[in-house]
């Protein structure tokens, strides 16, 4: 099992020079406030963010793009710093820090050391790709703003539409039960894959045989039978189109080359030039002369900053520099990607020109024939048929083993139905709804109704999921509930969801987080809760000097 703890969160706005750092409990966390719009879900949502979501709601005056975030992570014992400020996702791995290019490249690092694999249809192309860490958190946390308008799971944050719906919703909750095996997702990808080869397979075998009942026909040849053949300029002239088309596409290539070249060269300039000026802050110089990477004229140091559009300050310094970092990196992958393509545009030229010179020789000797023609077209249609009917038999069998890796799961997914259903009834009991009587297992429709009924049933729904899958799954990941009063309740009804809260949510062994005001604490019996209260502000002028020091730009450096 994957344990996967939350140590803490820092919180840095380096334009007014403020900051927090929160401390959370291996197991429930309550996170609680006086009243409401205090900045309780503002943790929260930070909390999701710092590990690489996108948010679909945000708190008002929360400039969470402009904040830097450092949030410390306990995976199986081994601890990992993660920063994020605004798009850039950097992680302290093994005492090395790791600047990611993308989002993509961030979320494939988290899968590893999750020792995950998971995947998803793509609504665009059907084909499965690679989950981003909004995917693998959907299920596990629940928003106040986004998650209560009736649909599980989908609207939790900003990107989950890239995802088939609700394949997407089934398919995260199924890895986590243990019901997405990952050798039938290898087969039903491989099938996929198969399915798409052999409509292609088709296209070309038809593709074959109209050309070769049409060149049969123009010449009145057969297989067997031999006559001379002259057009073949034909080839010729076509190769040389395309050497043409190769010709411009090298050049474009070779101005993009010249285009990163020059931007990574300025790129560079700038970090080298950011270098000595940390270098003069550091060592408290007074005065220093820069010479300008450009014209190379002598700059002063605040020149050099006004240049670059800086102020006199470390933390802005090394977010601009992490900035340049980065830039530099998919500069230098972009520079790299083209001269492969390079490559491989040089080689192609080389081919065709060989083979205008190879077509060239024939047309002197006119030894080609129309039956060779012919035979090399029904080589080729009866070689495409052979590779159609391998495919096919692929295709069977992969069907096969598909059929029975799922009789073995409809056997655990019979199993989680009917703990599904005691769940409910304990919990619907519990919070005394019947909105959900005839909600199914893995059911992810759109729950029907309004009010106060409409959030019993969905918070009925998130508490059964919630302890299905931390009873049931290889991965004990921190739960969060955002608060579940998004309309006016009685007090009966009050009392009951928050007593379900504690009996279904506080108890399970995994890292849990709960956003509550104080009045409410009367239902929430939970005396060995970690209890972080909050209060405005949350970012505190005199914690900006000591937290901002622990910075990977400012550790890096020291």
């Amino acid at each position: 099992m994957v344990n996967f703890i939350i140590k803490s969160l820092v919180i840095i706005d380096y334009e007014s020079q403020k900051a927090n750092k929160f401390n959370f409990g291996d197991h429930a966390n309550l996170i609680i406030s006086a009243t409401n719009t205090t900045g309780k879900s503002s943790i929260l949502k930070s909390l999701y963010y710092a590990l690489g979501v996108s948010l679909k709601s945000i708190p008002d005056k929360w400039d969470i793009d402009n904040y830097i975030f450092q949030i410390i992570v306990k995976i199986d014992e081994v601890e990992y710093t993660i920063e994020r400020h605004n798009k850039i996702m950097s992680v302290k791995d093994n005492g090395e820090v790791i600047i990611f290019k993308d989002f993509k490249e961030y979320s494939t690092w988290l899968q590893n050391v999750l020792k995950m694999n998971l995947t998803l249809v793509n609504s665009r192309n059907e084909n499965f790709s690679h989950a981003y860490a909004s995917a693998i958190f959907a299920p596990i946390y629940i928003d106040q703003d986004s998650s209560w308008d009736g649909v599980l799971y989908k609207n939790t944050f900003n990107d989950l539409g890239q995802y088939k719906s609700p394949n997407f919703q089934k398919d995260v909750v199924a890895y986590y039960l243990g019901l997405a095996d990952k050798e039938l997702k290898e087969y039903q990808q491989k099938k996929t894959e198969i399915k798409q080869q052999l409509n292609y397979k088709k296209i070309s075998i038809d593709e074959i045989t109209n050309v070769y009942n049409g060149y049969k026909e123009k010449f009145d040849v057969s297989e067997n039978v031999t006559s001379n053949v002259s057009d073949l300029e034909n080839q010729v002239n076509e190769f040389i189109n395309e050497t043409n088309k190769l010709s411009m596409a090298i050049s474009k290539s070779l101005k993009k080359i010249s285009k990163y070249t020059e931007e990574l060269d300025i790129e560079k300039q700038d970090e080298a030039e950011l270098t000595k000026i940390i270098t003069a802050i550091n060592e408290r110089l007074e005065k220093i002369d820069y010479e300008c990477s450009y014209c190379h004229s002598k700059l002063t140091r605040e020149q050099s900053l006004t240049r670059l559009e800086l102020n006199d300050d470390l933390s802005e310094i090394y977010v601009k520099e992490s900035e340049i970092k980065q830039k530099i990196l998919i500069l230098e992958d972009n520079v790299g990607k083209e001269r492969s393509y390079l490559q491989s545009l040089n080689q192609k030229f080389v081919t065709y020109k060989e083979r205008i010179s190879e077509i060239n020789e024939i047309l002197t000797i006119k030894d080609y024939v129309n039956q060779k023609v012919l035979k090399e077209l029904g080589d080729l249609r009866r070689q495409e048929d052979n590779q159609y009917s391998m495919l096919k038999r692929t295709d069977d069998d992969l069907s096969k083993s598909i059929r029975m890796i799922q009789a073995e799961l409809r056997k655990t997914r019979s199993a989680l139905s009917t703990e599904f259903e005691i769940l409910k009834n304990n919990i619907t009991k519990d919070v005394r709804t019947t909105g959900i009587t005839n909600r199914e297992f893995g059911d992810f429709s759109k729950v029907s109704g309004s009010g106060t009924e409409h959030n019993k049933s969905l918070l009925s729904l998130y508490l059964i999921y919630f302890q299905l899958i931390s009873k049931n799954s290889a991965y004990k990941f921190p739960m969060t509930i955002d608060s579940f009063t998004k309309n006016e309740l009685d007090e009966i009804s009050e009392e009951n969801m928050y007593k379900a809260m504690r009996e279904y949510f506080l108890t399970i062994p995994n890292q849990t987080f709960f956003a509550i005001i104080k009045d409410n604490l009367k239902y929430i019996d939970c005396p060995d809760a970690n209890v972080i209260e909050v209060e405005k502000p949350i970012l505190l002028s005199e914690k900006y000097k000591e937290l901002s020091e622990k910075l990977f730009a400012y550790t890096e450096k020291n």
